[in-house]
């Protein structure tokens, strides 16, 4: 039997790979536009913290088989960072993550407060 998580009460990643085993799958990408403003619960630091926390320890069940989705989390996890002006943390994920031209531009940035702020103004950091 498969359960489903409640302790932090949000989508279990273990049980939606648990149902999905053995079995053939894609991945979806969500086809949502997502606003971002200073009442979303993503720009929350205890929400954050909390879904990272979760999802490592989702993760680690799977070993390197996930780090795939590990690079995915601290890309996420780093974009936050940045977005709320914690530029370290912000550098400290980006190189834990999937490193592209943009994560490069994203850490080139984060030295300059002109450069971020720029950024931040004219750009989608979710997105």
């Amino acid at each position: 039997m498969v359960y489903f998580e409640e302790r932090f009460g949000k989508c279990d990643f273990d049980w939606l790979l648990k149902m999905l085993e053995n079995k053939k799958s894609i991945e979806i990408k969500p086809c949502i536009i997502r606003y971002v403003h200073g009442g979303n619960l993503s720009l929350n630091p205890e929400y954050r913290r909390i879904d990272f926390y979760y999802s490592l320890l989702t993760l680690d069940r799977y070993g390197d088989s996930a780090s795939s989705a590990m690079k995915k989390f601290c890309g996420s996890r780093a974009r936050y960072h940045y977005l709320m002006g914690e530029m370290k943390k912000a550098r400290h994920y980006f190189l834990q993550s999937n490193i592209t031209l943009k994560t490069i531009a994203y850490m080139i940035t984060s030295y300059s407060k002109y450069l971020s702020n720029f950024v931040k103004r004219n750009f989608r950091i979710f997105g």
